[in-house]
C-alpha cells in the first residue's frame, strides 16, 4: 500500500473510533436530536415523495424502439392506455346488445373516462354492415330471406302470439330448404325454452341470432369489445382505479345477467392495476413475515433482546433517512426503485450485526466497559464495514449507466443508502447500545455455533475445494442453456380476471392484443406495405384504413337492392299494432297444436331432429293449458318472450337495407382517426398467424415483420426489445459491479492473493445462481434478473469481512473462534429471510425474484464460510511450507 493510502486508512479508522466513542458518550443528547431529525425527515418524505407507477417510463426513452413508440403515441394518442371491455354471450346479438348499452352508459361518465370506442359498433356499421359480408354470404342471406319473407311478413304485420303461430303454421305447410328448416328449428327450440323456463330464468327469443348472425361452433362465446381510455392519475398507486371501479360496477348490473352475458376487463391498464393490487397485498404479508423472521434471526444470533431493539431502531432511522435522500435526489420512485427499502434492510442489518457482534466479542473480555468495547469494536471492524459499504455503493452505482431506468434509480438510492447505513451503524447504534448496554452477568457465556468448523475445513481443505470445483463445472456446463422469458405476462397472476381474459384473446389471431403497428407517410404507402406484409407466412392480415372499404361494392349493392325489393312488405314501418282479442290467439294456438302430430309424422323420416323440436314445442304448449282451457295469464306473460327482439330485427333490417356506396370520407371519424393521423401519416396494424404466448412464435413474428418494415413498433416489438434492454442493463451492471468491486478489493487489501480470495465466493455464487436457473427450471425474467447485480451489492461484503479479520492475525481455526464468521452467517440469514419471504407471494414475478435471490444469497454465504476458509487454509499451508 502506498504511504498516502496507508495514511488515509489510518485517518479513517481513527475518525471512525472517535465517532463511535463520541456517539456513545453523548448518547443522552444525541438520541433526542436524532429523533427530532428523523421525525422531520419522515414528514418531509411523507409530503414530498411520489410514486410513478407508469411502467413505460422504466426504460430509457432514448432507446430506438421507445422513440418509435412515442412517435406512434404522438400520432395516435387514443391507442394508448386502453381498458378493453370484453362482452361475451351465447349469441352475437346478445353480446352486441349488451355492448351497445354499456358503451352508451360509459360515455356518460366523462369524469373518469376520456374516450370510448366500440369496434364494429355504432350507426355506420348498423347501416352498412351487409357490405362487409363476402358475396357468397350475402347471396345466402338473400336466398334465406326470399324464402322466409311470406312467413315473416305475416308476423311483421301482426307481432303477437297470434301472428307468430299463424306464421309457423304457414311455414310448415311449405317445402322448405334445409337451411331455412334449420333456422326454424332453432326458433322452435328457443320458443319451447322461453315457455317452459321459470319466469326468473326465461330468455327472450333472439330472432336476430336466428336470421342475421353468422354461424359459429357451439360453446364458443360470442364477443363484442369496447375500448375505454380512462383518465389516469400517476400519483396514485393504481392510476386507473376510479375508471376500473366504475366499469366493474356496470359489469355487475342485473341487466347484464338478464342477457346471460359476462363482462370482463383486460388490457395493459387493467392488468397493471390488478398487478399493483396483488403486489400491495403480497407486500403486506411478506413484510410482516419478513420482519418477524428478521427479528428471530437477530435474536438467535445476538441472544439479547436489547441488542435486537438497538439494531431495529437503527434500521428504522436509516431507512427514513434513505427515503428522504431518495425524495430529494430522485423525487419519485418507480416500481423497481421502490424496493430500495428491502435492499437497505439487507445491508443495514449486515452492518449492524457485524458491529454488534464485534462489540459483544469485545464486551465479553473481563476488563472491558461498554464504551471501551464500543471503541474497540469500531477499531476492529470499522475498516471492514467501510470497505464493504464502499464496495456495495460502487456496485450499486454501476446500475446508473444502464438504459433500465428503474434499475438505475434503484442503484443511486441504494448507493446513498449504503453511506447512510454505515453512518447510522457508527452513530445511532453505538448511542443506543450505550443507553441499553449488555448485562455484565452474561460475559463469557455466549456460544459460538461455528467455533468447531475451522479445524474440519483445514483438515479437509482439498476435498472441499474439489467438491466445489465439481459443482462449479456442473453449473458452468448448464450455463449455455440459460433462458430469458421476456414476456411480462408470465410475471402476472394467471388467475386474475384481466390476465386470464388477455390470454384467452391471445389464443385467437382475430382478437390477439399482440399486434405490430407501423407508421407510413400516407395511406397509399401504407396499403402497398400492407400487401407485402400479408405475403409473409407469420402474418395473418395487415389492416389499414383502406381495409374498411368493402370489396365488390357494386355487386353487393345490387344484391342488397334485390333484398330490399323482396323484403319491402316486411320492413315497412306500419306503426303500432293493436293487441288481437284473446279468443283469436287461442284459436290460432288450437289450430297449430292440432297440426303438430301430423307435422312430426311427416318430417320424422327425413329430419328426426326437426321432428323432435316440434315435439318439444307441443309439450310446451300443452303446459300453457289450465285443464281444458288455456291459461290466459300465462299467455300474456310469455308473449313478450317469444316475440323477443323481432321488432328490433325489423328495425335493424331497415337500416341494413339502406346501405350505400362507401368511400374513405364516409367512414366514421372515430375510425379514421385510429388509422389516419392529422398530419396524413397512416397506421398499419399487423395481426399474427400464430399464438404469440409462445416466445419463439413471437420472435419469429417480429423478425418477419421487421424484415419488411424495420421501423415497426407495438407490443410484440416492445416485449422483445424491452427484454433485450433489461438483459443488457443487468449484464452491464453486473460486469461493472464485478470490475469495480475487484479493483476496490485489490487497492484496499494490498494483495492480489487476498483480493482473489475475497472475490471468489461472489463469483462462485453468480455461477451457481445461473446454473440453478437451468437446473430448477427458473428462467430469468424481467423481475428476477436483477438478482445478479443485487448479489454483488449484497454479498460482496462477506468475503471482505472474513479476509480483513483473517489478516489481523491467526489461522483459520482462530478465525472461526471469533465473531466475524457468525456475524456473516446471521447477517446473511437475515437477508435471506428478508428476501425469501417473497417466494410465498401470489404474484409470480415477486415469487420468482424471491426464490432466485434466496438461492444466490445462500450460495454466497456458504461459499464465504466454506470455500473461502478452505482457500485460506491452503494459502497458510503453502506459506508455512515456504517458510
Amino acid at each position: 500500500m502506498s504511504p498516502i493510502l496507508r495514511a488515509l486508512r489510518g485517518v479513517f479508522v481513527s475518525a471512525g473510533v472517535r465517532l463511535v466513542e463520541t456517539s456513545a458518550r453523548t448518547a443522552p443528547l444525541l438520541l433526542p436530536a436524532i429523533l427530532l431529525l428523523t421525525g422531520g425527515l419522515f414528514y418531509y418524505t411523507k409530503t414530498h415523495l411520489a410514486l410513478n407507477s407508469n411502467t413505460a417510463e422504466m426504460l430509457d426513452p432514448n432507446l430506438p424502439f421507445r422513440q418509435m413508440e412515442r412517435e406512434l403515441e404522438k400520432a395516435f394518442p387514443q391507442l394508448a392506455d386502453n381498458i378493453v371491455v370484453v362482452v361475451e354471450a351465447e349469441t352475437p346479438a346478445e353480446a352486441g346488445d349488451v355492448a351497445d348499452a354499456l358503451a352508451e352508459r360509459i360515455r356518460l361518465n366523462r369524469e373518469v373516462v376520456e374516450s370510448v370506442y366500440q369496434p364494429g359498433g355504432g350507426p355506420f356499421f348498423a347501416q352498412h354492415g351487409l357490405l362487409y359480408l363476402d358475396r357468397d354470404a350475402l347471396w345466402d342471406l338473400d336466398e334465406r330471406f326470399a324464402e322466409a319473407e311470406p312467413f315473416l311478413g305475416t308476423m311483421a304485420e301482426d307481432p303477437s302470439l297470434r301472428g307468430l303461430f299463424t306464421m309457423l303454421g304457414r311455414a310448415f305447410g311449405e317445402d322448405l330448404s334445409r337451411d331455412t328448416r334449420a333456422i326454424l328449428q332453432k326458433v322452435l327450440d328457443r320458443i319451447s325454452q322461453a315457455i317452459q323456463s321459470p319466469p326468473e330464468a326465461a330468455r327472450p327469443v333472439s330472432w336476430r341470432e336466428a336470421w342475421l348472425s353468422e354461424s359459429r361452433p357451439a360453446g364458443v362465446p360470442r364477443q363484442s369489445f369496447i375500448l375505454v381510455r380512462p383518465r389516469l392519475d400517476f400519483t396514485r398507486l393504481e392510476p386507473a382505479r376510479r375508471a376500473l371501479d366504475y366499469l366493474h360496477t356496470l359489469a355487475a348490473d342485473p341487466e347484464v345477467e338478464r342477457h346471460r352475458a359476462r363482462v370482463r376487463l383486460t388490457g395493459s391498464v387493467a392488468m397493471q392495476s390488478e398487478e399493483l393490487a396483488n403486489v400491495s397485498e403480497d407486500a403486506r404479508l411478506t413484510t410482516g413475515l419478513s420482519f418477524g423472521l428478521v427479528c428471530l434471526t437477530l435474536f438467535l444470533g445476538l441472544r439479547s433482546p436489547r441488542m435486537v431493539v438497538c439494531i431495529l431502531v437503527t434500521l428504522v432511522v436509516g431507512l427514513v433517512w434513505t427515503a428522504a435522500a431518495a425524495c430529494f435526489v430522485i423525487g419519485a420512485l418507480n416500481l423497481i426503485s421502490v424496493n430500495f427499502a428491502v435492499l437497505f434492510i439487507g445491508m443495514g442489518v449486515d452492518f449492524s450485526i457485524q458491529f454488534a457482534m464485534r462489540y459483544r466479542e469485545e464486551f465479553d473480555r473481563e476488563d472491558e466497559t461498554a464504551v471501551e468495547a464500543l471503541r474497540d469494536a469500531s477499531a476492529g471492524v470499522g475498516g471492514a464495514l467501510a470497505v464493504a459499504a464502499v464496495a456495495a455503493a460502487v456496485s450499486f452505482v454501476a446500475f446508473a449507466p444502464t438504459s433500465y431506468r428503474g434499475l438505475a434509480e434503484l442503484g443511486i438510492i441504494a448507493a446513498m443508502g449504503m453511506g447512510i447505513a454505515l453512518f447510522s451503524s457508527l452513530t445511532v447504534l453505538p448511542a443506543l447500545i450505550a443507553v441499553l448496554p449488555l448485562r455484565a452477568v452474561y460475559k463469557g457465556h455466549r456460544p459460538n455455533p461455528l467455533a468447531g468448523l475451522g479445524r474440519p475445513l483445514v483438515v479437509h481443505r482439498r476435498a472441499v475445494l474439489l467438491g466445489i470445483l465439481a459443482l462449479t463445472l456442473g453449473a458452468l456446463s448448464l450455463a449455455p442453456k440459460v433462458e430469458f422469458d421476456f414476456d411480462p405476462l408470465n410475471l402476472r397472476d394467471p388467475t386474475t380476471e384481466a390476465v386470464a381474459t388477455f390470454k384467452d384473446l391471445l389464443r385467437d389471431p382475430d382478437t390477439s392484443p399482440y399486434t405490430i403497428q407501423i407508421l407510413e407517410p400516407d395511406l397509399e404507402a401504407a396499403q402497398a406495405l400492407a400487401t407485402r406484409l400479408e405475403a409473409l407466412r407469420a402474418v395473418d392480415k395487415a389492416v389499414t384504413l383502406a381495409s374498411y372499404i368493402p370489396e365488390d361494392q357494386e355487386q353487393k349493392l345490387e344484391i342488397i337492392a334485390d333484398m330490399k325489393l323482396v323484403l319491402a312488405p316486411l320492413v315497412v314501418d306500419s306503426g303500432p299494432h293493436e293487441a288481437p282479442p284473446p279468443e283469436e290467439t287461442i284459436a290460432v294456438l288450437e289450430s297449430f297444436q292440432s297440426k303438430i302430430a301430423e307435422l312430426q309424422t311427416k318430417t320424422k323420416a327425413e329430419d328426426a331432429a326437426f321432428a323432435a323440436s316440434l315435439g318439444r314445442l307441443g309439450e310446451a304448449l300443452s303446459g300453457l293449458r289450465a285443464g281444458a282451457d288455456w291459461d290466459r295469464d300465462r299467455l300474456r306473460a310469455i308473449e313478450p318472450l317469444v316475440i323477443g327482439d323481432f321488432p328490433a330485427v325489423l328495425s335493424r333490417l331497415r337500416q341494413l337495407l339502406s346501405a350505400g356506396p362507401i368511400t374513405l370520407e364516409d367512414l366514421p371519424a372515430e375510425l379514421r382517426e385510429r388509422y389516419l393521423a392529422a398530419d396524413g401519416r397512416a397506421r398499419i396494424e399487423v395481426f399474427p398467424k400464430a399464438d404469440l404466448s409462445d416466445r419463439q412464435a413471437l420472435r419469429d413474428f417480429v423478425a418477419a415483420v421487421r424484415s419488411v418494415a424495420p421501423h415497426a413498433t407495438g407490443s410484440p416489438v416492445a416485449l422483445l426489445e424491452g427484454g433485450y434492454a433489461v438483459i443488457e442493463a443487468c449484464l452491464i451492471a453486473t460486469s461493472l459491479g464485478l470490475i469495480a468491486t475487484g479493483v476496490l478489493m485489490l487497492v484496499v487489501l494490498r494483495s492480489l492473493v487476498f483480493a482473489f480470495m475475497a472475490f471468489v465466493p461472489l463469483v462462485l455464487a453468480l455461477i451457481l445462481t445461473v446454473g440453478s436457473s437451468v437446473a430448477f427450471s427458473l428462467p430469468f425474467n424481467l423481475a428476477n434478473i436483477i438478482a445478479l447485480p443485487l448479489l454483488i451489492g449484497l454479498a460482496n461484503a462477506y468475503g471482505i469481512y472474513l479476509v480483513m479479520r483473517k489478516r489481523t492475525g491467526g489461522d483459520v481455526v482462530q478465525l472461526f473462534r471469533g465473531s466475524t464468521p457468525v456475524a456473516v452467517l446471521f447477517s446473511a440469514l437475515a437477508a435471506i429471510v428478508s428476501f425469501g419471504t417473497l417466494a410465498i407471494a401470489r404474484h409470480p414475478g415477486m415469487a420468482h425474484m424471491g426464490i432466485l435471490i434466496t438461492l444466490s444469497l445462500s450460495y454466497a454465504v456458504v461459499s464465504s464460510i466454506i470455500l473461502l476458509p478452505a482457500l485460506m487454509a491452503v494459502w497458510d499451508h503453502r506459506r508455512r511450507g515456504a517458510g
